[in-house]
């Protein structure tokens, strides 16, 4: 009976010791855990302070005209061609007027539109132009156009932040596989969050600018403004 009890302290200390441990890993794992997700946490906090800021530039903005937008319109002209090797053909040009300044074009490029880079970029400006004064034309008054352009750009904004969440969430997931165990997960998942951040940036003014042209301006039975995004 002693060496049975004496066998069974030792079983119960053994059975201890390996509680003790196991209580320990995963103690030391929700710490790890824990911290972890503050980590991740930290940068999607600090983009959308970035965005956060966006938002309230719009909206304190004093007056958004012809010469914001065009200034904006002829970055995304010189990033167009610039990635596409400042290549000129027609149907690469029409593709990108109707895609991004107006469904239905009513100045079609000659020959000498396309002869260079200035050209191509006048040729686009003046549809811009054209497009940006029809829509404007469409809306009462000052005060009106400014809510519709202010209205355009957060919702850019807002449905592009939403991807990037999205985006974030898909990526931790990602990271945290056996593909990444040999790396930092951490590391990893500031660069290429950033990375996209900053790709998204880009994106916002894509959509401000494709929100403000192509959208699809018309009245309610009411008299209220709605306007169909693309």
């Amino acid at each position: 009976d002693k060496y049975r009890k004496k066998e069974g302290e030792i079983t119960s200390g053994k059975m201890l010791h390996v509680i003790n441990n196991a209580q320990k890993v995963a103690e030391e794992q929700a710490r790890e855990a824990r911290r972890s997700t503050q980590e991740y946490g930290e940068s999607i906090r600090n983009q959308r302070e970035l965005i956060y800021q966006m938002r309230d530039r719009i909206i304190e903005s004093p007056r958004m005209d012809l010469d914001y937008f065009r200034k904006v319109e002829e970055e995304l002209i010189e990033n167009f061609l610039n990635e596409n090797g400042k290549e000129y053909s027609k149907n690469l040009i029409l593709r990108f007027a109707m895609d991004n300044i107006a469904y239905r074009l009513d100045l079609y490029p000659e020959e000498e539109d396309l002869a260079d880079e200035a050209s191509v970029k006048s040729y686009l400006m003046k549809l811009f132009e054209r497009a940006y004064e029809k829509q404007m034309s469409l809306l009462e008054d000052e005060k009106t156009r400014n809510r519709f352009c202010e209205l355009m750009m957060l919702k850019a904004i807002d449905e592009a932040w939403i991807e990037q969440v999205d985006f974030t969430q898909q990526l931790r997931g990602i990271i945290s596989g056996r593909q990444y165990a040999s790396r930092n997960p951490l590391f990893e998942f500031n660069k290429e969050s950033y990375k996209a951040f900053q790709k998204m940036q880009k994106e916002v003014k894509i959509r401000m600018m494709r929100n403000i042209l192509l959208g699809e301006i018309s009245r309610g039975k009411d008299g209220a403004l709605k306007v169909l995004v693309p």
